[in-house]
C-alpha cells in the first residue's frame, strides 16, 4: 500500500506540474495577444486625426512652407519616404488598412494634399468613408455637393471661402483591384488592395 500511495502521489505531482505549465503557456499567449492588440495600427484614430480639423491633417495644411513639410516628414520614424512627395505609414503595412500621404507643392508652399486609406475590406472602406464625412459635417456642415457613380464611387465635396478658397473632398472607390502600384515599387512584398478611401484638400 505504501508503494502504491507513493506512486499515486508522484502522479498527482506530475499532473499538477503539467497543468501549471499549460496555464503558464496560456497566460503567455493571452499576454502576446493583448500586446499585439495594443500595438496594432489604429486606423480609425488616424481617420479622426485627418478629418477632425477641416484646415489641416497631422501637421499638414494648405499654404504650409514646402521646407517645413519636408523637414517634418523626413524626421518622422513611423513614416517612410516613397518618393519626393509620397510617404507611407510604416505600422499600417501589416494591417488591414494601409495609409499613405501624397503632397503637392510649388516652389514655396504646399498647394494641396491627399491622404489615402487602402483596404481589401468593403466594410472597413464604408466605415472610413462615413467617419471622414461625419467628422467634417460636425465642423463645417453638410457637403456642398455629393456624387455617386454607379456602385463604384461615392464622393462628398465642401468649399470653404475665407481669405483663400479651400476645397475638401472625401471619396471611396470600390473594387479597383489595383496591385503593385508604381509608387509602392520600393515596398516588398508588393501592396495589393481592392478599395481606396481618400480625403483631399486643395
Amino acid at each position: 500500500m505504501g508503494r502504491k500511495a507513493g506512486l499515486k502521489q508522484i502522479m498527482e505531482v506530475e499532473t499538477m506540474k503539467k497543468l501549471f505549465k499549460r496555464g503558464l503557456a496560456m497566460a503567455f499567449c493571452l499576454l502576446c495577444l493583448a500586446l499585439g492588440q495594443v500595438q496594432a495600427f489604429d486606423f480609425m484614430a488616424d481617420v479622426d486625426e485627418v478629418s477632425r480639423d477641416p484646415y489641416k491633417a497631422y501637421t499638414l495644411y494648405k499654404g504650409m512652407p514646402t521646407t517645413d513639410f519636408r523637414d517634418n516628414y523626413s524626421s518622422l520614424s513611423n513614416w517612410s519616404k516613397i518618393s519626393e512627395r509620397i510617404y507611407c505609414k510604416n505600422e499600417s503595412l501589416n494591417g488591414s488598412v494601409i495609409e499613405w500621404i501624397k503632397v503637392f507643392t510649388d516652389e514655396k508652399n504646399v498647394s494641396g494634399y491627399e491622404i489615402y486609406f487602402l483596404t481589401n475590406s468593403l466594410e472597413i472602406a464604408d466605415r472610413i468613408f462615413e467617419r471622414l464625412t461625419n467628422n467634417l459635417e460636425k465642423s463645417i456642415g453638410r457637403p456642398d455637393y455629393s456624387d455617386k457613380s454607379g456602385d463604384d464611387i461615392k464622393s462628398n465635396f465642401w468649399e470653404i471661402k475665407n481669405n483663400a478658397t479651400l476645397g475638401i473632398s472625401v471619396e471611396v472607390r470600390y473594387g479597383i483591384k489595383r496591385s503593385s502600384d508604381d509608387i509602392f515599387k520600393k515596398i516588398n512584398p508588393p501592396i495589393t488592395y481592392k478599395h481606396v478611401v481618400f480625403i483631399v484638400r486643395y
